[in-house]
């Protein structure tokens, strides 16, 4: 699995291993291609919400933006899942919101965006409890 991880912030450290391997165990686990591409950018609060606005026209903070590869893109890597954009500040935060681990919070993340890149949705109801249902299997991985 070629896995990037790209660290474009530098408030909170980014252990590049370990989120690599969690990646990899969310994908193993969900029949993901041995060679499949994915990049995970980790951001500033500001460059979080320059995207949101861009591609989702909401002009505020989020902790994590899946963004699936354009038709150009797949058609010259063809396992190309997509990029997901995460913000370790708002993951810090909600972190201590939630009484959580950092850690647990950037896996839960991961595991977020990959099942958004893989077609999952939370925008109706019923597709968002699929989606959490499915993220909290790979979790307890």
């Amino acid at each position: 699995m070629n896995i990037e991880v790209l660290n474009q912030q530098k408030n909170i450290r980014i252990d590049t291993k370990q989120i690599k391997k969690i990646t990899t165990k969310f994908l193993k686990h969900l029949r993901q291609p041995k060679d499949c591409i994915l990049n995970l950018i980790f951001v500033s609060p500001y460059k979080i919400k320059q995207l949101n606005k861009k591609y989702f026209e909401k002009n505020r903070i989020t902790d994590v933006i899946a963004i699936e590869p354009g038709k150009f893109d797949r058609e010259i890597f063809n396992n190309y899942l997509g990029d997901i954009t995460i913000c370790p500040q708002k993951a810090k935060e909600n972190s201590k919101r939630f009484n959580t681990s950092l850690k647990n919070e950037v896996s839960l993340y991961i595991a977020h965006g990959i099942l958004h890149l893989l077609g999952y949705d939370d925008l109706k109801e019923k597709d968002r409890k699929k989606l959490e249902k499915k993220q909290q299997e790979l979790m307890k991985r």
